[in-house]
């Protein structure tokens, strides 16, 4: 707009005023215009974004976007290059009644990180600051923890400790678990905090309690023996797609010849979903049969389980208790603990708590962790047993120094709640803070500190 030159004689104040208002609606008129313009612009592309990828609406469009940018839809690769630009989509149609306010952030913060990381687009610190800023001013906690880091790191941003810990702290309190995390450690250690033990278990507990709460979800897993497996047997998705080829096509010409050890490391596989493998229970459950078939008792363990949690089969307790009773017969561990679990719970037999006690122990003797995680638990509710704090510590202990997630979990809040044990908040922390960082965050924290 151009000034608006010389009040001319005889103007009253009134006229003035009304003259002066006049070139504002004017000024409003032409910026609504302009913005009325660039949103439907941002939206004529994510509609057409949309329809590209076949999907009905900006939701289904990012979490096409993860897919393609994890590559945990099945495919072996990660396309992060065909996934900015629908993370670009979203994040831009922010203004449009197309795209809510938590999806576009969340597209702006996958796209901060990819050109910080330079992960399918030329690496942009100056963008990824922007993208991350754009979404925290709308409070996405991820986005808030991103700008901590950088700023704590004096990464693509000025170092400003207290400016990072700002960002953390509202991070943490929209449920950021690497702010979390972060807090916890700095009030942990005194690291630019206050030592303070007390808040540190404020933030390390949440996230220990999110990983407890998968843990328990999975429950049934304490049935199934736990699987190690080497590079002989491996378990992961870390080598190439050509190296996994080969290495099924060696283990399926090995388990076709008889190999039992084969045929154990392809149930496994197809069970949990690794070497470029997809979980497929259906074929978990042929390759565990065949090892059965030659008396294999790991083989019984896992089928008990199968049967007992209705995996690739139909739910049949009376089976798995068979399967059970024939690993447990030959001293199994796995299946003298998934017994006792059955006998525990009375999942296709008569409850029994002593029986349950007597499998549980025989287990823990040659050294089962869950069978030393459920006599703890036994021992501290009283099942078939007094209650003994003393001991279920102790079998919590030995349990937990083989990394039971639970029992970690449970030795942090005896040892914060005085049970069995004289009450210690930097014990029990410890505890906790080894159960926050066992969740998938974990790996991905490691995972950028390495990138």
């Amino acid at each position: 707009l151009s000034p608006p030159g010389p009040t001319p004689p005889g103007t009253t104040p009134r006229r003035l005023l009304m003259r002066s208002l006049s070139l504002l609606l004017l000024a409003v008129g032409s910026v609504a215009q302009s913005d009325e313009a660039a949103a439907a612009s941002t939206a004529t592309a994510l509609q057409r974004a949309c329809a590209d990828a076949g999907v009905a609406n900006a939701s289904a469009l990012l979490a096409h976007a993860r897919k393609l940018h994890n590559g945990d839809d099945g495919r072996s690769t990660k396309q992060p290059a065909e996934a900015a630009p629908l993370y670009a989509a979203i994040a831009a149609a922010n203004s449009t009644s197309l795209v809510s306010l938590d999806d576009a952030c969340a597209a702006a913060t996958a796209l901060g990180h990819m050109y910080l990381q330079g992960d399918g687009v030329q690496r942009d610190g100056e963008r990824a600051y922007d993208l991350f800023q754009r979404a925290a001013a709308f409070g996405a906690p991820e986005a808030q923890y991103a700008l901590g880091v950088l700023h704590a790191a004096g990464f693509n941003a000025p170092k400003d400790t207290p400016l990072a810990m700002t960002f953390f702290h509202f991070a943490a309190e929209g449920g950021s678990v690497g702010a979390q995390l972060a807090l916890g450690y700095r009030h942990l250690l005194g690291v630019d905090a206050p030592k303070d033990c007390g808040k540190a278990l404020l933030y390390y507990s949440p996230v220990a309690e999110r990983v407890v709460s998968s843990a328990q979800r999975l429950r049934g897993g304490k049935l199934l023996e736990k699987v190690r497996l080497s590079l002989d047997t491996p378990l992961g998705g870390g080598g190439k797609r050509g190296a996994d080829d080969d290495v099924i096509q060696y283990y399926e010409h090995s388990a076709r010849k008889g190999s039992v050890d084969a045929q154990l490391t392809l149930a496994h596989l197809n069970l949990h979903g690794a070497r470029g493998l997809v979980p497929d229970h259906a074929r978990a459950f042929e390759f565990y049969s065949r090892a059965a078939a030659a008396g294999e008792a790991a083989a019984y363990s896992h089928l008990g389980h199968m049967y007992a949690q209705g995996m690739g089969v139909e739910q049949d307790n009376a089976t798995a208790l068979e399967f059970f009773r024939k690993g447990a017969a030959k001293g199994h561990a796995p299946s003298q603990n998934g017994l006792g679990y059955m006998y525990m719970q009375g999942y296709g037999v008569a409850q029994s708590h002593s029986k349950a006690l007597q499998l549980f122990q025989k287990a823990a003797e040659r050294g089962n962790a869950e069978a030393q995680f459920n006599l703890g638990a036994m021992h501290i509710a009283g099942l078939g047993v007094r209650k003994a704090h003393d001991k279920a510590l102790h079998h919590f202990t030995l349990s937990a120094h083989q990394g039971h997630t639970l029992a970690l979990y449970n030795l942090g809040q005896m040892h914060l709640n005085g049970l069995g044990t004289a009450a210690s908040c930097p014990v029990a922390v410890q505890f906790l803070k080894a159960v926050a960082e066992r969740g998938p965050w974990g790996s991905m924290l490691m995972e950028a500190h390495d990138g």
